[in-house]
């Protein structure tokens, strides 16, 4: 048998490479400083490296020489991006596009960082403008999708998630973020189906473990989402929502203190967490329902 390569063995080829590139640009700038390939080429090898400060730098060389590099300026942005400098970054992506307003890379950044700001009705008609222009772009689907969910548009969401896994049928977040869209609609069954394909695509993934047990919590599976609950906090033992979903799921069974215990596990990790609080008060208040149904009947 053949030696199996770590998981990190392409990107730490891309990391080395990157690093041979910056020394050769650095060698050929010092003879032609005003050559704004290299600029440019400098530039990307830092936004690999995660330099995002040095590959602004760089890109601004290039965009000094080159006013109109389209290309350049959606670098700059993304780099910009990274650094969370979010109205620099959408100058950087409007600048693109003046000069290219076919630049299907900009459009999608701009989307990506109005939806990383929170204005998720801004990014809307990014993602669509860039859709128009690249239809084959399967995250800007998944994006327009999560930003659809987030604005309560689920219905819409959902069609935007379709687009995406028609696509990449393998693309688990799309998946998972297909059954969110769906668990908010109240189609449990359906968003039950969406969680276990994620599920089955990666299944150490607590978020996608997660999904599914809150569904079947949902449809009162309970034994179901507990089994799933059990597994998921066994990979992640620290993880406050798996805590206070298995509480709510232990509830459902009438296993009160056990489902008390996992919401006060939960409100240890995070003690602000609210919806940890609210499935405590849940617990409790069935706690208390039994207890009188009980006395009534002595």
């Amino acid at each position: 048998m053949g030696s199996r390569q770590p998981p990190d063995t392409d990107e730490q080829s891309a990391k080395d490479k990157a690093t041979a590139d910056l020394r050769r640009c650095d060698a050929a700038l010092a003879g032609d400083p005003w050559n704004a390939s290299l600029w440019r080429e400098k530039g990307d090898a830092y936004l690999i490296l995660e330099e995002y400060d040095e590959a602004v730098e760089a890109y601004a060389r290039v965009t000094d020489i080159e006013p109109d590099n389209a290309d350049a300026w959606c670098h700059k942005g993304d780099a910009l991006f990274h650094l969370e400098a979010y109205d620099e970054a959408l100058d950087a992506c409007d600048q693109a596009l003046a000069s290219d307003p076919s630049h299907a890379s900009a459009w999608y950044r701009k989307g990506t960082i109005f939806s990383r700001d929170g204005r998720y009705e801004d990014a809307l008609e990014p993602y669509a403008r860039l859709l128009a222009l690249d239809p084959g772009r399967v995250a800007a689907w998944h994006d327009q999708g999560v930003a659809l969910a987030e604005l309560d548009r689920f219905e819409e969401a959902v069609a935007s998630f379709d687009r995406a896994l028609a696509i990449d049928p393998a693309y688990a977040e799309a998946w998972i973020c297909r059954g969110d869209a769906l668990y908010s609609q109240q189609r449990y069954e359906d968003a039950l189906a969406s969680c276990l394909r994620a599920c089955a695509i990666e299944p150490e993934n607590v978020c996608f473990m997660n999904g599914a047990g809150k569904t079947l919590t949902a449809l009162r599976r309970y034994e179901e989402a507990l089994s799933i609950f059990n597994r998921a906090v066994v990979i992640a033992p620290d993880c406050a929502f798996l805590w206070y979903n298995t509480g709510a799921a232990l509830a459902g069974l009438k296993r009160f203190d056990e489902g008390r215990g996992c919401c006060e596990r939960a409100l240890e990790l995070e003690p602000e967490n609210g919806r940890a609080r609210s499935v405590m008060d849940v617990v409790l208040g069935m706690i208390a329902g039994e207890w009188s149904d009980s006395r009534e009947k002595e």
